[in-house]
């Protein structure tokens, strides 16, 4: 099982239901559904369920409209709990500390390197 099989299981149990569809945008949160964008590679998919299954546990409504202050704020709220629970920040710490590059932890996380990097720069911001 990849680590977004075992997410989607998280998610299941939940009781929120994940279609994969052609769509538009990477990944939407609605009510006890979560869509994903079907042609994403499944480190990408990985990535946005953590971040709608964090739209599904602590948004409230529409956030679609980002010119809102307060649906801006809801959605980088959801960014940063995805960050916190795809990224564990002490343990990659410690494989930075013990010389371990970006590209072989994001690998062994199951990220794109990008993300990781996003991950990092969040918590160096927050710390």
């Amino acid at each position: 099982m990849n680590t977004y099989e075992a997410r989607a299981a998280t998610a299941e149990q939940l009781r929120v239901n994940i279609i994969e569809l052609p769509l538009q945008c990477e990944g939407y949160c609605c009510d006890n559904y979560i869509f994903i964008k079907q042609d994403l590679t499944t480190k990408e998919k990985n990535c946005i369920l953590a971040e709608e299954i964090a739209h599904y546990l602590y948004s409230a409504g529409d956030i679609i409209d980002q010119k809102d202050l307060s649906k801006r704020k809801a959605e980088l709220f959801a960014r940063r709990k995805a960050y916190e629970s795809t990224v564990p920040f002490e343990n990659v710490v410690s494989l930075l500390r013990a010389g371990e590059q970006i590209y072989d932890i994001a690998e062994l996380y199951d990220l794109p390197e990008q993300y990781l990097r996003e991950a990092l720069e969040w918590y160096v911001s927050k710390h």
